[in-house]
């Protein structure tokens, strides 16, 4: 009898010491890539490109700042990372750097990793009928509007996590567009990486007009199909590339893009 409370209560114990390791270790994964020791460790890394952008009421984030190698500057471009990536990771930290090397400036952004919770709500599909209903209550123009003006609310202060995490990205971003302009770069475009797409979809900013939207692999969120739609289908206001190239030849594309996006706007 006493064996088996013993090994009932050894089993209990190393569940719960699994389960410990997991939360710590998704805690440390998280704080490794954007804040506290791992941030700053970052900045580190790279002192000379460190851009601290202050969040308002939200902290502050990181960017690594990748000057045109060959003075004036065509623009300047803010590229989000994808979800989990750092702002020296991934595509980002590349397209930074080719961007670079061909005339055009990049601030990289990290995205956090959104929390299992979090993530189902993002995953979480569209009821077609609501959709439907929606685009019909609304002319069938101002459906998917009205959905990117719901995930992308200003003022974060409400209950629904998917508004204060959508309002939390859009404080990084305009951070970032406000530091670039603040450096004296007039023409900036927006790119976004992977599930960082979902981010970039809304035309209009505060404080800074972008040149471009550019949107590379992109993978959308159900709850952003509709935005995504109206965006991709709209003839006037922000032009949007979408782009599954790589490396140098994506920055070859990007940059030939915005120039002559540039010139034409």
């Amino acid at each position: 009898m006493l064996n088996r409370q013993r090994r009932f209560l050894l089993l209990l114990l190393a569940l719960f010491t699994g389960l410990c390791e997991g939360v710590s270790g998704d805690e440390q994964a998280r704080s490794a890539v954007y804040t506290g020791v791992g941030q700053q460790s970052l900045a580190e890394r790279f002192p000379d490109a460190a851009r601290w952008l202050e969040l308002e009421n939200d902290g502050r984030a990181l960017g690594l700042m990748f000057p045109e190698q060959d003075p004036p500057a065509a623009g300047a471009a803010l590229i989000l990372a994808d979800v989990g990536e750092t702002a020296a990771s991934g595509l980002a930290g590349d397209l930074g750097r080719h961007l670079a090397e061909r005339g055009w400036a990049a601030l990289t952004l990290g995205m956090e990793a959104p929390g299992p919770g979090l993530q189902r709500l993002l995953e979480q599909p569209v009821v077609a009928s609501d959709a439907g209903d929606e685009a019909k209550s609304d002319g069938g123009e101002q459906g998917g509007s009205s959905v990117m003006i719901d995930m992308m609310d200003e003022s974060g202060t409400g209950n629904d996590p998917l508004e204060r995490h959508y309002a939390h990205v859009r404080k990084l971003v305009e951070a970032g567009l406000a530091d670039l302009a603040g450096q004296g770069y007039q023409r900036i475009a927006l790119v976004g990486v992977g599930h960082a797409c979902n981010y970039l979809v809304e035309e209009a900013w505060e404080g800074t007009e972008p040149v471009g939207l550019i949107w590379v692999e992109p993978v959308f969120y159900p709850t952003q199909k509709l935005a995504v739609a109206e965006r991709r289908k709209a003839a006037n206001g922000l032009q949007v590339l979408e782009l599954e190239l790589s490396g140098e030849a994506m920055a070859s594309r990007i940059a030939a893009w915005l120039t002559k996006t540039s010139t034409s706007g």
